[in-house]
């Protein structure tokens, strides 16, 4: 589970691009910030140490709730 760092704006569907396509129509793209520890459950760091990745808005979903 991450937080929303900020909305970087629309950009080009990289996933039609990767076929030939345009890419339209525009994809949001957030930079999502998660703790270390629950994406590396190893992780041996500081437990308030953060990574950001940049994810666009179709990879998403709304926290609680379960895939289907």
């Amino acid at each position: 589970e991450g937080v929303i760092e900020r909305v970087c704006g629309d950009f080009r569907n990289p996933e039609e691009l990767g076929y030939g396509f345009d890419g339209l129509p525009a994809k949001r793209l957030y930079r999502v910030r998660f703790r270390q520890t629950d994406v590396w459950p190893a992780y041996d760091g500081r437990p308030y140490d953060t990574v950001d990745i940049d994810i666009y808005e179709h990879w998403l979903r709304p926290a609680g709730e379960t895939r289907a």
